[in-house]
């Protein structure tokens, strides 16, 4: 329950905290289109709702539901790194647009590093891999994901 109660957290408010940051950091003082608009609209609407299946998984599931809606939430997370860098091309960037592009990084690395935890803690092993890759993987996970955070 306790890493529910964390996951929830740092998904559900702190990720998507900054995912409305960026959306305002990234089109401040931009035309945006309304097909644009919509994809925004479109993407926040996939990371919010890929959360809620998450935290949903893993407060009801021990097993390989968790790292499947991981994977959701990391199709939402990665299309969003794609937007940003989209937003970023042309453009002079601002410390704080530089700073939540490299968050995201961390982010995209940690959400890769969760998935590969969830399988081998489901799983006992991830395949093709060695069972010391699986142990390195749980210790890289909370860094990666904490390092862009902070």
């Amino acid at each position: 329950m306790l890493l529910t109660h964390l996951h929830a957290g740092t998904l559900g408010f702190i990720t998507l905290s900054i995912v409305a940051g960026a959306f305002l950091m990234y089109t401040e003082g931009r035309t945006v289109p309304e097909r644009a608009a919509a994809t925004t609209r479109n993407l926040g609407f996939a990371l919010a709702g890929s959360v809620m299946l998450y935290i949903v998984a893993f407060v009801s599931t021990q097993g390989i539901l968790r790292p499947l809606a991981g994977t959701l939430v990391f199709i939402a997370v990665a299309w969003l790194f794609v937007w940003i860098i989209g937003r970023m091309r042309g453009h002079a960037l601002t410390i704080a647009q530089l700073g939540v592009f490299l968050a995201f990084v961390s982010l995209v690395l940690g959400a890769i590093f969760g998935i590969l935890l969830g399988i081998f803690v489901s799983e006992g092993e991830i395949p093709g891999l060695p069972e010391e890759a699986g142990t390195r993987i749980g210790e890289a996970h909370p860094g990666t994901m904490v390092i862009g955070y902070l």
